[in-house]
């Protein structure tokens, strides 16, 4: 497994965000120095991510993890990203997508051994990732950013993140949430 040695992190500038979540899931990030931006989520994952119309955004992150993502109509984006996790995904209609990873995670939306999974988008971002029915899923990073994911119903899910991004999100009910961060934030 590859490791990555990052000296440069910093609660205050490297991924320093605070989230504010009420009601139906809506929230607003705000990240700074290292890639900043703002999301602010309303009603049934809908979401606008400061740039234009219904979702349209553009992220620039450098250094460690170079990407950027372009979203346009009804969640419709392509995400192109280099260096440490080079990869592009292509979104079209309602979600429905297909991954093409190149580098690091080469595959088509079927990622073997480090990332094995397969999704499956329908309407309103209801999708299933292998492992268990709508959408229960499991994500092992290892070395870099270690973390499990486990979604169950309907998006409840525990993000356990350690090693260079410490934290573990609790999300309950409809998506309300609260997050624990711990180590670097």
């Amino acid at each position: 497994m590859v490791s990555f040695d990052i000296d440069i992190l910093s609660v205050s500038s490297f991924y320093d965000f605070t989230c504010v979540v009420s009601s139906f899931c809506d929230f607003t990030c705000v990240v700074s120095s290292f890639c900043d931006f703002s999301c602010i989520v309303s009603s049934f994952y809908d979401f606008t991510c400061v740039v234009s119309s219904f979702c349209d955004f553009t992220c620039v992150v450098s250094s460690f993890c170079d990407f950027s993502c372009i979203v346009s109509s009804f969640y419709d984006f392509t995400c192109v990203v280099s260096s440490f996790c080079d990869f592009t995904c292509v979104v079209s209609s309602f979600c429905d997508f297909s991954c093409v990873v190149s580098s690091f995670y080469n595959n088509s939306c079927v990622v073997s051994a480090f990332y094995d999974f397969s999704c499956i988008v329908s309407s309103f971002y209801d999708f299933t990732c292998v492992v268990s029915s709508f959408c229960d899923f499991t994500c092992v990073v290892s070395s870099f950013c270690d973390f499990s994911c486990i979604v169950s119903s309907f998006y409840d899910f525990i993000c356990v993140v350690s090693s260079f991004c410490n934290f573990t999100c609790v999300v309950s009910s409809f998506c309300d949430f609260s997050c624990v961060v711990s180590s670097f934030f």
